[in-house]
């Protein structure tokens, strides 16, 4: 989308013939790997929208950035047009926040307020009971 906005040709012959999408591809691989290494994929509720923001903030904007300035280094025709590229991180940011919060609310409305109790105390119960409570970000 921020290639159609930003775009002052046709965006279809920058994405299609001039290697745009290989270019697009490098820098939502690089926001896949930060959100990834931020561990930002196994925590489900989200507790804080303050908290969210900071966490996506540096995710997706300054890996993406980061990203994009070292493969622009190393090879000039993978560089991304600047406004396209800060349009696109905006962009990206926005729309993974909000998904993220409505995924938060549904998930919260399905499972309700569901509970689990596990009686006893071996290894494989503590095992069980750390896991849930990383999965569900309880910790």
């Amino acid at each position: 989308m921020a290639s159609y906005l930003t775009q002052e040709v046709d965006p279809t012959v920058f994405l299609l013939y001039d290697g745009g999408v290989v270019r697009i591809g490098f820098a939502v691989g690089s926001i896949v790997l930060g959100i990834y290494f931020h561990d930002l994929y196994s925590r489900i509720q989200v507790k804080s929208r303050i908290l969210l923001a900071q966490q996506l903030s540096p995710v997706m904007i300054g890996i993406a950035l980061l990203a994009e300035g070292v493969i622009g280094y190393l090879d000039g025709d993978l560089i991304l047009p600047r406004r396209l590229m800060l349009l696109a991180s905006a962009l990206t940011l926005i729309s993974v926040f909000a998904w993220r919060v409505l995924y938060s609310m549904f998930l919260l409305r399905v499972m309700g307020g569901q509970r689990l109790l596990l009686i006893g105390g071996s290894k494989v119960l503590g095992e069980i009971a750390c896991h849930c409570r990383s999965t569900l970000n309880l910790a």
